[in-house]
């Protein structure tokens, strides 16, 4: 099992410590591993304050204690001789989701090396008082800062506990909502084809009835058709070739379509204008990308407007130039997903 994997299934909070006190290098090991948190837009929003001064600690310990509520001389840290306190600056949209990955980066680290850890609350309530916040400020922190949580960590003085069985009805499949579907074409559905390339392209270069039928003739399968209910709304189709490159005469000839192919060409993405803009095309070219992977292509190739090169470079597609296609007398890129 990878390393971080097993780390991340083994981890659990411990709530007995030794006193004594872990190796400077192990704390600071901890501490920097927190630093490396994801956080939102790259911010790196939360401060981590050391507390392995054991007068400093103890005071925390009693503070944290009566905020809790429990009865005086319990040590709501379970004897841990370090804590690490996580702050996050609240001007940051997402201090609260950042602080809480430098938490869980640190108990992570603090497994991998041989320390117990445990994720204590109610810094929030510590940091806000005068008193803390004039401790921030005599260790030079500065800015609108709110606690967002504790990592004790230590020496581990008991029995490991067994992970609990994970509760199940946790994990759900999306799917696009079931009045939209997806599936190859039929000769039935060439009427409403060529309805919908006509209304999404220009007479130059929109495909013809006929032009459709021959292709539908030679690979219907290649057809990737998607109706909201009975309605085709949008489609994407194209041939299966063993040249590298979409060429015109592509269009015109369906019957060069080779089924063993190592190349799935994409001609068109149609999407008719009401359904435009909500994610639709993205979803078809994705599922033309899937069955072509699982086909064992080498890849897929399209041809493309100059405004349109990032938006299929989001799919992974990489822009190969200017094509040799005049199809419609416009200039075209070909653009190529590569498996």
């Amino acid at each position: 099992m990878n390393e971080v994997i097993r780390a991340i299934k083994e981890r659990r909070s411990i709530r007995r410590f030794k006193p004594d006190m872990p190796k400077r290098e192990d704390i600071d090991a901890i501490i920097e591993a927190g630093l490396y948190a994801a956080s939102g837009k790259g911010r790196q929003s939360p401060i981590i304050i050391d507390v392995s001064d054991p007068a400093l600690r103890a005071k925390i310990s009693r503070d944290n204690c009566r905020i809790g509520g429990w009865q005086e001389g319990f040590d709501p840290f379970y004897g841990a001789p370090v804590v690490l306190a996580v702050l996050a600056d609240k001007e940051c949209p997402t201090y609260i989701y950042d602080g809480s990955l430098v938490i869980g980066n640190m108990m992570l680290a603090a497994h991998s090396l041989g320390l117990g850890s445990i994720w204590i609350h109610r810094a929030k309530q510590e940091f806000e008082t005068d008193e803390y916040k004039k401790m921030l400020e005599s260790w030079g922190v500065k800015g609108n800062y709110e606690g967002i949580g504790h990592c004790a960590t230590g020496f581990i003085d008991c029995e490991i506990p067994e992970a609990a069985p994970r509760r199940e009805g946790r994990v759900f499949r999306g799917f696009m909502p079931r009045r939209f579907s997806i599936r190859p074409a039929t000769p039935d559905d060439l009427d409403a084809i060529a309805a919908v390339e006509a209304e999404c392209f220009p007479e130059a270069e929109a495909a013809t009835r006929e032009q459709f039928a021959s292709r539908l003739e030679h690979y219907a399968s290649h057809f990737w058709l998607m109706f909201d209910g009975g309605k085709l709304i949008a489609f994407v189709d194209g041939m299966v070739s063993d040249e590298p490159d979409l060429s015109d005469e592509m269009y015109a000839h369906p019957e060069m379509h080779n089924e063993s192919g190592k190349w799935q060409m994409i001609f068109g993405v149609n999407t008719i204008p009401e359904y435009r803009r909500k994610g639709y095309a993205g979803q078809l070219i994705m599922r033309a990308i899937e069955d072509s992977r699982n086909q064992g292509r080498k890849g897929v190739v399209l041809t493309c407007k100059a405004e349109l090169v990032n938006w299929y470079a989001k799919f992974g597609f990489v822009n190969e130039g200017v094509s040799e296609s005049v199809h419609g007398g416009a200039v075209w890129y070909q653009m190529r997903l590569s498996f």
